[in-house]
């Protein structure tokens, strides 16, 4: 029920992100995509968190076995195509996305401005 409901979320930014235009579309330095994507996706966040915190987290290792996980992961591999290992730099950008990651720092006090700053920053590496 819960992948039902962020399914059209997720087609949309997936859509943008192949085929949209820049800085998110694929007519836009992989730098500025990346930090484009961080901005949709924390977006996507913001308004769904505790529906992704649910799909996650609903088995352990739920979150990675979700296709569109592995979408995202992609995208950004091929994204940090010019860093050493774009893979595991995909998915340190990834894990700071978590919605269990991010429930618990909104729970700690920090702004979403804070948030989306620190997540820029590393996108933008």
């Amino acid at each position: 029920l819960v992948a039902a409901l962020l399914d059209d979320k997720e087609k949309e930014l997936q859509l943008a992100m192949i085929s949209g235009p820049a800085p998110l579309g694929p007519d836009g330095s992989r730098a500025v995509r990346r930090t484009a994507f961080v901005q949709a996706y924390l977006d996507y966040v913001q308004a769904h968190l505790d529906l992704l915190l649910a799909s996650e987290t609903a088995a352990p290792g739920a979150r990675y076995r979700l296709g569109v996980y592995q979408f995202w992961k992609t995208h950004l591999t091929l994204l940090f195509a010019d860093a050493y290992d774009p893979e595991f730099r995909a998915y340190t950008l990834l894990a700071l996305l978590d919605a269990g990651l991010i429930h618990h720092l909104r729970a700690d006090g920090w702004s979403w401005e804070r948030i989306r700053a620190g997540v820029e920053q590393e996108a933008r590496r």
